[in-house]
This record gives C-alpha cells, structure tokens and sequence, in this order.
C-alpha cells in the first residue's frame, strides 16, 4: 500500500497520465494527425506501465513482506498465488 510521500507522488502521476489521456482526446476531436496520437498513446502506455510497476512494488514490498513475516503458510500460500495472478495479468497489459 502506498502511503505518505510515495501516495503523493503516485496521485500527481497519474493526475500527469489523466491530462495525457485528455490530451488525446483533444488531438482526435481536432482531427490531429493519426501518427502524432499514436505516439500520445504510447507515451501513456510507457506511463501507466511506470505507474503500475510502482504500486506492484509497494505491494511487495508491504503486504507481500508482511504476509511472509507474519502470515501462516496459507497465507504465505495465498500471496504467491496472487503474485502468479498478477504477474500474468501485468504481462499481458505490458503486451508480453
């Protein structure tokens, strides 16, 4: 979970990614050319990749820690089969 200085950052992130997305939508209402809105995308893409990466990382490094230290082997057993979960998923958005 992110909290703190890590919470801010993440919320201004993607406050950034909300006003890319929004720009997009401008370009396409504009009639922008098709190139130049792709590119847009990918640069979201590259940002909300960022942006998942860091909550996958406080993840890890509170509730799975956490799980590990102080859970019982069903819990421990439970938070790696999330983890499989997740990492499946996140390759898949990633495009892997």
């Amino acid at each position: 979970m992110l909290t703190g200085d890590d919470k801010t950052k993440m919320v201004a992130r993607l406050k950034r990614i909300e006003g890319q997305v929004a720009g997009i939508k401008r370009m396409v209402e504009s009639e922008t050319y098709c190139v130049d809105v792709l590119h847009q995308f990918s640069a979201v893409q590259g940002a909300l990749a960022k942006a998942a990466q860091g909550i996958l990382s406080a993840h890890l490094e509170s509730c799975v820690t956490s799980a590990f230290l102080e859970g019982d082997d069903q819990e421990r057993q439970a938070k790696l089969q999330e983890l499989v979960d997740v990492f499946g998923r996140f390759g898949r958005v990633m495009g892997k």
